[in-house]
């Protein structure tokens, strides 16, 4: 983990830090130009990605001194998202697939890291 993150830093700014994983419907993926390692949309994911291992954001993430200035853009119940906050204002957004990372959102997360952390 420690790894992913020192490669994530080097990598251009800003660069957002992705994990595959099966994520229910509140969480979204991106769509990616793996050959120019950017990001090219930020959406839901759609009826055939439900249950699949799909590019997920970890929350890992380096951003340049402009996003401070954005206003917040804020998706489901008026939650603000760094996320949609950046894709909003930036169109130039870089990525790093993380190898080792262990993203906690729910319980089940909890109970899957730890067997990593005995």
């Amino acid at each position: 983990m420690k790894e992913d993150l020192e490669n994530l830093i080097l990598e251009k700014t800003p660069c957002y830090g992705l994990s595959y994983k099966k994520l229910n419907s509140r969480y979204r993926t991106c769509d990616l130009d793996v050959k120019n390692k950017k990001i090219l949309v930020f959406r839901k994911q759609n009826e055939n990605e439900v249950d699949k291992e799909i590019p997920c954001f970890s929350g890992a993430l380096t951003l340049n001194k402009d996003f401070f200035n954005y206003k917040p853009v804020c998706y489901e119940n008026n939650e603000a998202g760094i996320p949609h906050t950046l894709f909003a204002n930036n169109h130039n957004v870089s990525f790093f697939i993380l190898k080792e990372w262990f993203q906690i959102n729910v319980p089940s997360d909890v109970k899957y890291a730890s067997q990593y952390f005995k």
